[in-house]
């Protein structure tokens, strides 16, 4: 299972409610930050935007 699926079902099952911890909320929070920069270049087809802050 590759990082992009395994992240997809944390959401979801943390959005039916499933219980984790304050650590386990962090490191999820993390996850999904560090990929924004990847999500918004392969929405962005013509590379006209810029990703700028710490992610990028």
């Amino acid at each position: 299972m590759n990082i992009l699926h395994q992240l997809e079902k944390k959401i979801i099952q943390v959005g039916q409610g499933l219980k984790i911890s304050s650590k386990d909320w962090l490191e999820l929070a993390e996850e999904i930050t560090e990929l924004n920069p990847f999500v918004a270049r392969t929405c962005d087809a013509d590379s006209t935007a810029e990703v700028v802050g710490c992610q990028s």
